[in-house]
């Protein structure tokens, strides 16, 4: 796979990640809040993982004012500067763009027969 992109939007709820690849998308996520995530590395660290399982090096999109920039989620430095890295590059963005509609996720799948097996294995407890 070519290169792929990466939009993150961080708010006081929650920080939506969705990963696109031309007008469709790969990955849609929705994230604990800026204020529970412990590890300033936890992000970067899910941004490379996204990289190696891809085989590609995504282009991040941060969007995000002036001030939330700064040091947001160890993506920019004290001066909201994006921090590139090997796995990935930054940009920090502040407004909205429209692109064409693509193939778009409606849910992670039919999971009934895993929990069939789970119910024949003895695991139905938890």
């Amino acid at each position: 796979m070519d290169g792929f992109t990466i939009i993150l939007s961080p708010a006081l709820t929650q920080i939506r990640l969705l990963a696109t690849h031309g007008a469709d998308e790969l990955v849609r996520a929705c994230l604990p809040p800026r204020s529970h995530v412990q590890h300033r590395g936890a992000l970067p660290t899910l941004l490379e993982g996204l990289a190696l399982i891809f085989d590609a090096r995504p282009h991040v999109v941060l969007s995000a004012g002036a001030e939330e920039a700064r040091w947001c989620l160890g993506l920019t430095d004290w001066e909201g500067v994006p921090l590139s890295s090997l796995y990935y590059d930054v940009q920090v963005v502040a407004g909205r763009a429209r692109r064409p509609r693509g193939r778009r996720l409606c849910g992670v799948g039919d999971f009934a027969d895993l929990h069939r097996l789970r119910l024949v294995a003895g695991a139905g407890g938890g």
